[in-house]
């Protein structure tokens, strides 16, 4: 199965995820996570990226990033290669340390960064490994509070409107980050994510003309544009599987593609679907 784009914009705030391999921990002691810490200070002052909150648990971390121009790719592979050979060091181990790639989610409005700073700072309350934010030693929450009392990461950019609405005191009746609207990559509902989508494929329909073009496009990019037509996304492949309205565009599309010269197989790759049912579509 293919797997859904990142949206990577400049200008733009990320929640970002990356977890250990196969669920395992990632950090079996402070020493780890303060290593893991030193190579972020060092990433986030060689690149045009801030960092607005994080947090550090056993088996995954989380991050709030305001992507400027690096890119989201940039940093997590140099933090999490540099960090996966400290670790596969030090523990006598081979193979990967992290699942697979980071997850990114982009965060469709600033309205939603305050629960979401709240979401991430509340981690360790809700895996009970303390009673209040303020009394774990690997997040954010005490930059925000109270910087003196944390230096694992002094460069910390605050988002102004969290210290405006909550406190210490209050913190734990802040509006709760799983109230937020999520539609698949981003932090938003359907309609913002359509237009995202829509969005981060201006580049195609200025480059890419399926009428004029000699040579053969990406299949990806055909699919892209075509749909761009309909009021579907190429990531509805693969999560209306069993809808038939949807179903009906995809065998048009599937028709279209055959007639544009791509193969069977390669269809069949590009949607997602056997090879026997894009033979199916074909005759139907």
């Amino acid at each position: 199965m293919n797997r859904t784009a990142r949206f990577d914009f400049p200008d733009s705030y990320f929640h970002i995820i990356s977890r250990g391999q196969r669920k395992n921990p990632l950090f079996f002691s402070d020493d780890d996570m303060m290593v893991y810490l030193a190579i972020l200070r060092k990433l986030l002052s060689e690149l045009k990226i801030d960092l607005n909150a994080f947090c550090l648990m056993r088996n995954h971390v989380h991050f709030l990033l305001h992507r400027k121009t690096d890119s989201l790719q940039k940093m997590m592979r140099s933090l999490n290669t540099s960090y996966a050979i400290y670790f596969n060091a030090k523990y006598m181990t081979v193979g990967h340390v992290f699942q697979g790639r980071f997850k990114s989610f982009y965060v469709a409005k600033e309205d939603y960064l305050i629960s979401l700073i709240h979401y991430i700072h509340m981690n360790p309350v809700k895996a009970h490994l303390c009673d209040k934010p303020g009394d774990y030693s690997f997040s954010s929450y005490r930059i925000y509070f109270d910087p003196q009392n944390n230096s694992n990461v002094k460069n910390i950019v605050k988002i102004p409107g969290f210290l405006q609405t909550t406190s210490m005191d209050d913190f734990s009746a802040s509006p709760d980050f799983e109230e937020i609207p999520k539609c698949m990559n981003i932090i938003g509902d359907k309609i913002e994510y359509l237009n995202l989508a829509k969005r981060s494929r201006k580049t195609i329909l200025k480059s890419f003309d399926m009428r004029s073009e000699e040579k053969k496009a990406p299949i990806k990019e055909v699919i892209d544009k075509y749909f761009l037509k309909t009021d579907y996304v190429y990531e509805d492949i693969f999560q209306l599987k069993w809808n038939h309205q949807f179903t009906v565009t995809l065998k048009k599309l599937v028709r279209f593609l055959y007639k544009r010269g791509y193969s069977k197989s390669g269809i069949s790759r590009a949607v997602g679907r056997s090879p026997g049912r894009i033979t199916q579509y074909l005759k139907n």
